[in-house]
């Protein structure tokens, strides 16, 4: 595996989590009708909820779907690698024992 998609699939999720948290800690603000967040629109803090917890059921789905991707490519990895040890350990003086 590449470890540029490592990376890529590190940083997806810790950036997902970040996102969940803070899409949590504004509805828990929304909720406890912070006047910041509720000031004009004191009728509309269901429809925020909601898109809120749409938002979080989103970024938890892709999360899920990052890490399974890193785990599917690190253990193609694993195969790889150990399929390569094996073919070195047959190598015998320029003759390939599988051929």
């Amino acid at each position: 595996m590449n470890p540029l998609f490592k990376c890529c699939g590190y940083y997806c999720s810790c950036l997902l989590i970040v996102s969940i948290v803070v899409f949590g800690i504004l509805i828990g603000l929304i909720q406890s009708h912070n006047p910041w967040l509720t000031r004009e629109f004191k009728h509309d803090i269901d429809s925020k909820v909601d898109a809120l917890i749409i938002a979080i059921i989103v970024n938890a789905v892709c999360f899920v779907l990052c890490i399974a991707c890193l785990v599917i490519g690190t253990c193609s990895e694993i195969k790889q690698k150990q399929i390569q040890e094996k073919e070195d350990e047959n190598f015998n003086f320029g003759l390939n024992k599988n051929l």
